[in-house]
């Protein structure tokens, strides 16, 4: 999926624009300011594993006034919610090796 989404934002097909156009005018509209709203956006990003965007997002936070530290936060605070994922994943796991 990762693969396929970077692909579509950078084609300059009816679809790239179409990605574009719904971005910006969310990144201009937010109420919660460029730096914020560029923080929310590489979680988002990141919990979806699209590597490039995370990398020009955080390029974005930082032209924005974010810090190392905040962008840093940002995946601290989405380490519990891979964690609980893994940990449910571990219980079937393991109940799955105990049935017969």
């Amino acid at each position: 999926m990762a693969k396929s989404y970077y692909r579509t934002m950078v084609d300059d097909t009816e679809m790239g624009k179409l990605f574009h156009e719904v971005y910006a005018q969310g990144e201009k509209t937010s109420v919660l300011g460029p730096k914020v709203y560029q923080l929310v956006f590489i979680a988002f990003l990141a919990s979806h594993g699209i590597v490039q965007g995370v990398r020009k997002h955080t390029k974005d936070a930082k032209k924005h006034g974010a810090t190392k530290e905040e962008i840093q936060a940002v995946f601290q605070a989405g380490l519990t919610v891979g964690g609980a994922a893994l940990a449910e994943c571990y219980a079937v796991a393991m109940e799955s090796y105990d049935e017969p």
